[in-house]
């Protein structure tokens, strides 16, 4: 399966990433503005034009064992740590 939705795909059409069964997690709206917010400021760096000299990088707490902005926390990304922990502690 494409992981990229081609530009003739139908609707129909399978693409992207689906989950194994039992590790779907669905966010409610608020969740993924949260996550929104998050992501992009997890993703922020600015540099100076003239220079590349890096002016600021991600806060720190973003970078946290679990990431969290404004009481959001990744349930995906713990769902996927925790199956990959059960794996491991399997020896799979």
């Amino acid at each position: 399966k494409d992981i990229n939705r081609g530009p003739d795909a139908s609707e129909s059409d399978q693409w992207g990433v689906t989950p194994d069964p039992g590790l779907l997690v669905k966010q409610s709206d608020s969740e993924h503005e949260r996550f929104l917010k998050w992501r992009a400021a997890r993703d922020l760096t600015v540099f100076d034009a003239e220079t590349g000299e890096v002016l600021s990088t991600p806060p720190v707490e973003l970078l946290e064992e679990e990431p969290r902005i404004d009481g959001y926390v990744d349930r995906a990304l713990m769902k996927a740590l925790e199956h990959l922990q059960s794996q491991l502690d399997a020896g799979a």
